[in-house]
């Protein structure tokens, strides 16, 4: 298997946005550094694929582009931060800094634009700035305590050998000079003490903070030598986009364009986005690259806009669906998005929301546990599409049902219920696509008729525990299912009958997906020492000889199936955080992924 070769994220995870030299932009997403032609939509990825390949495996939260746009740096959180410094053209590391043990993250990465030096500020106690050498096997030149206020943002200056970082108190300079780091706090001169949400220069000595009120603090060494009211709500993007022209962003959705004058801006265009800008940069055609706070990273030429990455962007993203025909992949999370994107083209196509009118927010104990804003009749863990007439199934965390008319036309409801007390993680159409399986956090599995206004058939009620997985037999006859409880239940589906000899009596019966994580067939995939909930999910190809697996270290791992007395399998990394849906493609080229936490889904394709 490849590395992933498609990946649609939230763009809110990026903590920057680049525009390259002619088509290409470059944005973080999960573990993944990633190189994309905003024509074509071809990606390409640094880290990803089998494990012994260099790239992190945590979540990236810094990136910095280098003036000559051909290197780049992320760095990722964890017990000892990884900061890689690699080419963008080949995607090939050149350099890799560990950070000291306790330095939580990398949060924040800049390249010195004179000489070989890069900064990187550590999310520590102490928001250490730590200073290293590139042409000297990036050696470590100098280190120093920030304080104890954390670094919202970063820039080096375009020529001395010095960098700003701002927090909410104030700003301080840092200078770099013979192998030493010296601070020195930033003067505002009568102005109001805030909290300076981002920074950009104008020239060597001249830079310009962003506020949490939208002002611009223009500063010319350490003094605020003038004050601009720019925007309603926080600054998330200052930048010098060429030798002309400065940009800013804010929550107000607003993107300004400034003709740079002297040590002064004065206001040339702006661009409404409608949504939080948190990310910009400007391409030398005069186009624009925007990410916003809901998920999108959105091109702007022309006064056109084009939409060239959209994603999730609140708590976690369970639900996947693959739709063959169309080659359409839909997704499902906890910030009210139904998410639809091309498997071909590789690219966003649409959304609709889950619920347009919030319900009752969700008591603590009780439901889904998700960090999301949203209330639970506003998430969805588990999605489903019917290949006889094309409904989409959704079940929603509040254990209401949706059923719409097509992936096409999400906002068209076929039909809706609630009978299901609990939320819903698993959901299934039957193979012949005249049944539709609904399984509940109530420890029931409900059973629908598709052509008769999904009227409910029967339930399944033996699990001792909540549903947690559920396979239909090929002649939609049996199901099987995995619940909280770690059992193995066979029922027939006409009646709802429990089989307690399913398991013998079906010994031979085909079933035509294998959701289920505990069977006769996956009795090896578990690490040794792991418990039942390491492995989150798993799928079976159409040639039924291969096994995949999501699990907990964020990897998709493959087996031969049936996985007894299994060889070590082949293991994938490219998520940040534990994945919880894997699907196959009809064809066996394809494995699907989806990240909970890093609200990713990537496409593996086979060599």
């Amino acid at each position: 298997r490849r590395p992933p070769r498609s990946t649609q994220s939230r763009s809110s995870a990026a903590s920057d946005v680049y525009k390259r030299q002619g088509q290409y932009i470059v944005y973080p997403a999960a573990a993944l550094g990633i190189v994309m032609d905003k024509n074509s939509h071809q990606q390409w990825f640094f880290g990803g694929g089998e494990l012994e390949k260099p790239g992190h495996n945590d979540d990236i939260v810094s990136i910095d582009i280098h003036p000559n746009k051909n290197i780049i740096a992320t760095g990722s959180v964890g017990s000892k931060p990884i900061v890689y410094i690699w080419e963008a053209f080949g995607v090939e590391p050149i350099a890799k800094i560990v950070l000291p043990k306790n330095a939580r993250a990398a949060k924040h990465i800049c390249f010195s634009r004179v000489d070989s030096m890069i900064v990187v500020i550590a999310q520590d106690n102490e928001n250490t700035v730590y200073l290293y050498d590139l042409a000297n096997e990036c050696k470590l030149v100098a280190s120093e305590k920030g304080g104890e206020v954390a670094v919202i943002d970063a820039e080096a200056s375009p020529g001395d050998q010095f960098i700003v970082a701002c927090n909410e108190r104030g700003v301080v300079r840092w200078q770099f000079d013979g192998g030493k780091l010296e601070s020195k706090k930033c003067i505002l001169n009568n102005n109001p003490v805030t909290c300076f949400t981002s920074v950009g220069f104008i020239d060597n000595d001249t830079f310009v903070c962003g506020t949490k009120e939208g002002n611009l603090y223009i500063f010319k060494g350490t003094g605020c030598i003038k004050t601009i009211n720019a925007h309603v709500g926080a600054v998330g993007v200052a930048r010098k986009v060429n030798d002309n022209l400065f940009i800013s962003g804010a929550a107000d959705g607003v993107l300004k364009v400034y003709d740079i004058e002297g040590n002064n801006l004065s206001m040339k265009e702006q661009h409404q986005f409608g949504e939080r800008i948190i990310a910009a940069d400007r391409g030398l055609e005069g186009d624009f690259v925007v990410g916003t706070k809901l998920g999108f990273i959105i091109h702007l030429k022309d006064g056109q806009k084009n939409v060239l990455v959209g994603g999730h962007h609140d708590g976690e993203v369970w639900g996947l669906a693959v739709s063959e025909d169309k080659q359409e992949i839909a997704t499902c999370g906890d910030d009210n998005r139904i998410m639809v994107y091309s498997a071909n083209e590789k690219k966003y196509l649409r959304h609709s929301a889950i619920n347009k009118n919030k319900g009752p927010i969700r008591k603590a104990g009780y439901g889904a546990s998700s960090m999301s804003a949203f209330p639970p009749n506003q998430q969805a863990r588990a999605i489903c599409i019917n290949k006889s007439n094309g409904h989409v199934a959704i079940g929603v965390n509040d254990g209401q049902l949706q059923v719409r008319e097509s992936l096409g036309n999400l906002d068209s409801v076929v039909h809706e219920n609630k009978n299901a007390k609990e939320w819903i993680e698993a959901i299934e159409y039957s193979p012949n696509g005249k049944l539709l399986g609904v399984g509940s956090h109530d420890n029931n599995i409900y059973i629908y008729q598709v052509d008769n206004n999904y009227q409910l058939q029967t339930t399944l009620k033996t699990n001792n525990s909540f549903i947690t997985a559920f396979d239909w037999s090929t002649d939609s006859s049996y199901i099987r299912d995995n619940d909280g409880a770690y059992e193995l239940l066979y029922f027939n589906t006409s009646d709802g009958q429990h089989l307690s000899s399913g398991a013998s009596m079906l010994c031979d019966e085909q079933w035509a997906t294998h959701n289920c994580k505990l069977a006769w067939h996956t009795e090896h995939i578990w690490p040794p020492e792991c418990d039942g909930t390491h492995i989150n999910h798993v799928a079976r190809n159409k040639e039924i000889n291969l096994l995949a697996t999501a699990d907990d270290d964020g990897y998709l791992c493959l087996f031969n199936y049936p996985a007894r007395n299994a060889p070590f399998p082949r293991c994938y990394k490219g998520h940040s955080e534990h994945v919880v849906r894997v699907k196959f493609s009809d064809d066996s080229q394809r494995i699907y992924t989806i990240g909970g936490q890093d609200s990713c889904c990537l496409l593996y394709t086979s060599d």
